[in-house]
């Protein structure tokens, strides 16, 4: 998970998602797990409103206003729901969060980075500069990186993941004898195994197909 917070706050990126107190969580594991000075600015006062300012680390400064001059030593810029996009800045490392229907006009050298729920609790974090996608499931106020699934589940995921990569979609018999030719499953393992990857949102199904999130 710590690489995943460096990530999100190196560069300049934004946060895009409909979740917005899921977004300020992140932002509060990313300051604290960084552990440089971060300078906030929160126009609306939403960290506090939603109680969220309290998981946020010494090292972040949060102001309600972009101020004329930033302080000595400040490493990261974060703007939360911005009502207009950032003044150009000499700090490298700034991070915006807007819900998808902002119609706030970002810089296009910002890379965008999208949280969006699968099932309960359980999130994709799709940066879209790097095309990297991590599964994050939301325990108690933090969230943690959820693993590929073990045993069977892990090998059939990653050989239908290969050919998808390699073939494109693929119909569910077609997964299915996928499973049995390369795993050794019979059919009806092949459509248990499938049905549980399904379920638990590692593919989706689209008009009968098969494919990656």
């Amino acid at each position: 998970m710590l690489g995943i917070l460096r990530a999100l706050f190196e560069g300049k990126k934004v946060l895009v998602s409909h979740y917005l107190n899921l977004k300020l969580r992140l932002i509060a594991m990313g300051i604290n797990a960084i552990n440089k000075r971060v300078l906030v600015v929160d126009e609306n006062n939403y960290l506090v409103r939603t109680g969220v300012a309290s998981l946020v680390g010494e090292n972040a400064t949060i102001t309600h206003k972009p101020l004329k001059s930033l302080p000595p030593g400040i490493s990261s810029l974060v703007f939360i729901e911005p009502s207009k996009p950032p003044r150009k800045t000499y700090v490298r490392n700034v991070l915006l969060t807007v819900t998808p229907s902002n119609k706030l006009r970002v810089p296009r050298y910002y890379s965008r980075v999208y949280l969006k729920e699968l099932s309960n609790n359980l999130y994709e974090l799709h940066f879209t500069d790097t095309m990297e996608k991590y599964r994050l499931r939301l325990r108690g106020l933090e969230f943690i990186v959820e693993e590929r699934p073990f045993g069977v589940y892990g090998r059939a995921y990653e050989v239908l993941r290969r050919a998808i990569i390699e073939y494109g979609e693929l119909r569910i018999r077609d997964a299915v004898l996928v499973l049995t030719s390369e795993l050794g499953l019979d059919k009806s393992r092949a459509r248990i195994v499938l049905s549980k990857l399904l379920s638990e949102k590692y593919f989706k199904v689209d008009k009968g197909r098969i494919t990656i999130y």
